[in-house]
């Protein structure tokens, strides 16, 4: 399924279980997509103002390319999420343990991994061995109040 590659003014798409999504490549102004278990999902390459997608499990999901201001994405159990590669000003991600997580490829370097039973920021150069994706460089970070400022970025992940 292909709808919609440019300029609605609201889109609200497919509820539930397609298999391929690709949907509103240019500039809409709320995008609500996809909020039961697609297969593979790759949504709004460019500029959205609010975007909220995919709120169960997908397989793969790739999202948002391009500067939103906010961007709420996949909120349970992802296996692979690469979310949102350039600059956003806020970003809440995959609230639910996923098993690989790789977020904001341009400013900050951050990797984030997680697991059933831990949380933790990657930093030491051992593991970037092994899990160094994209040409991340992992940087170790402290979270206060659940809010953690990337370094040089300006650019704010809440930790939830």
């Amino acid at each position: 399924m292909v709808v919609n590659l440019c300029h609605p003014d609201v889109l609200v798409v497919n509820l539930c279980q397609p298999d391929v999504l690709v949907v509103n490549l240019c500039h809409p102004d709320v995008l609500v997509v996809n909020l039961c278990q697609p297969d593979v999902l790759v949504v709004n390459l460019c500029q959205p103002d609010v975007l909220v997608v995919n709120l169960c499990q997908p397989d793969v999901l790739v999202v948002n390319l391009c500067q939103p201001d906010l961007l709420v994405v996949n909120l349970c159990q992802p296996d692979l999420l690469v979310v949102n590669l350039c600059q956003p000003d806020l970003l809440v991600v995959n609230l639910c343990q996923p098993d690989l997580l790789v977020v904001n490829l341009c400013q900050p370097d951050l990797w984030l991994s997680t697991s059933a039973s831990q949380t933790s920021w990657l930093s030491t150069s051992a593991r970037l061995e092994s899990q160094q994706y994209y040409g991340l460089h992992v940087v170790s970070l402290t979270a206060v109040n659940n809010t953690v400022r990337l370094p040089g970025s300006g650019t704010t992940l809440r930790v939830i």
